[in-house]
């Protein structure tokens, strides 16, 4: 059989006191809260980074509607004025 005797020092909630070995709910606490915490300065960084590309994204869309209202406005000839073809 597989015995963990060996490596109840690595598995990092394992308490080993004497003879015994059993789980240590304060380690897991601590692995929980060190996992929410990185977890959350993680989204909050990405939530960051994609603000500021949002925004980039928005002034070229920007740039973009007034060359084309340009172009628009460089070639287009009304066929019509008042209501007669001219």
């Amino acid at each position: 059989m597989f015995s963990l005797q060996g490596l109840e020092n690595l598995i990092p909630f394992m308490l080993a006191t004497g003879q015994e070995s059993k789980l240590s709910p304060q380690r897991i606490l601590e692995a929980l809260m060190i996992a929410a915490l990185t977890g959350a300065i993680s989204v909050y960084a990405t939530q960051q980074v994609i603000a500021v590309e949002l925004e980039g994204i928005k002034k070229e869309m920007s740039k973009l509607e007034e060359s084309v209202n340009q172009i628009r406005g460089d070639i287009y000839v009304p066929r019509f004025k008042n209501g007669e073809s001219l």
